[in-house]
């Protein structure tokens, strides 16, 4: 399976934000669009960061942030 880029989603996405900004009007257009740009990296970016540290870890990384505070 042909992996796809993300800069491909992020287009799909961008296009799609876009469209909906046009049946809103001008001001909406600009705010949907960078959402829709930006969302596929949010998802990758956090499908990532659970890879890396697991499922579990990071309330791991909560409760010693919270021990370090106190």
């Amino acid at each position: 399976m042909r992996k796809v880029p993300l800069i491909f989603f992020s287009t799909i996405s961008a296009l799609l934000g876009f469209a909906i900004g046009q049946l809103l009007g001008t001001m909406f257009v600009i705010i949907f669009t960078i959402i829709g740009f930006i969302i596929p990296s949010i998802l990758v970016v956090d499908k990532i960061y659970q890879q890396v540290l697991g499922p579990g870890d990071c309330r791991k990384i909560d409760e010693l942030q919270k021990e370090q505070k106190m």
